[in-house]
């Protein structure tokens, strides 16, 4: 073991009055459960913040008021999968399965085309008017928006 890391049993002082709430418990035990994995003093209010910024992949909504997302877990180096519900708080960790991988790809693909697209049409030669957008690019990336509204990165609006 290194000089510099911590024994697996050594008490982490971050966790000196730091509380677990109650209704917190379950998405804990699940994460243990089915990823082997116990979070940080301050991760879960990461996985909370990076479910509200849009930085967690929205891989598949289950309802209005949920969503599965995947979400990075700094600590343990991996990325899991979180239900939360519209406020950004999850509720529970979802296991893994080649469907959801399937749907995680397929979104991240969606993603990353969608941002690639956003700044093309909001790129603008020799000048910050609007007008100058190019407008075939611009339809076709509102059709993209209408279909995949939920893939759209928060706070990034076309012409902006």
């Amino acid at each position: 073991m290194s000089a510099g890391a911590a024994e697996p049993d050594a008490f982490d002082p971050r966790w000196l009055r730091a509380v677990i709430e109650e209704n917190c418990w379950h998405f804990h035990r699940q994460l243990l459960a089915r990823y082997g994995i116990v979070l940080a003093p301050g991760e879960f209010s990461a996985i909370a913040k990076a479910v509200r910024d849009g930085s967690a992949l929205l891989v598949q909504r289950k309802s209005k008021k949920f969503g599965i997302y995947w979400v990075r877990v700094r600590s343990a180096r991996r990325k899991i999968y979180v239900l939360a519900d519209a406020a950004g708080v999850p509720h529970t960790a979802w296991p893994r399965s080649r469907k959801l991988d399937k749907r995680r790809r397929e979104a991240a693909d969606l993603r990353t085309d969608y941002i690639l697209r956003w700044r093309l049409v909001s790129w603008r030669p020799a000048t910050n008017r609007a007008d100058v957008a190019l407008p075939a690019q611009q339809s076709e990336l509102a059709k993209i928006w209408e279909a995949q509204d939920h893939l759209r990165p928060q706070g990034h609006e076309a012409g902006t």
